[in-house]
Formats: C-alpha cells, structure tokens, sequence
C-alpha cells in the first residue's frame, strides 16, 4: 500500500483482498479486456475500485436509503 486516507487508512487487510480480486480477472481480460474499474454494493455503502496504469484507487460511498 502507497498512500490511504479517512475510513480506509492502513487498512492492509482490505488492501490484500482487493489485490486478490483484481487478480483473479485477470486471466479473463484476453476474453473481455482488462478490467478498469468494479463496484462491490454492501447494505449500507459501495465501494469503488478503478486501476488506472499501475495505480489502484479505492472509494467507499455512503448509499442513499
């Protein structure tokens, strides 16, 4: 991890599991290219995960209810 910030500072584990998920597209990206952005829903916020080159950007959002 480079650089976090607010609710997700330092949060190594959340870091690992991403990673993990990134990787595992990988080997569909020959089929349907390479993934660049996912979004993961949870009952109260989203999260935002959008690579760009060799930067992973990660963004937790309040859902509206």
């Amino acid at each position: 991890m480079l650089q976090s910030e607010g609710e997700l500072e330092n949060n190594e584990s959340l870091a690992s599991q991403i990673l993990k998920m990134l990787s595992l597209g990988e080997p569909l990206s020959q089929y349907i290219g390479r993934v660049e952005k996912i979004s993961i829903a949870f009952a109260e916020y989203s999260l935002e995960i959008v690579r760009s080159g060799k930067f992973i950007f990660i963004i937790k959002r309040k859902l509206n209810s």
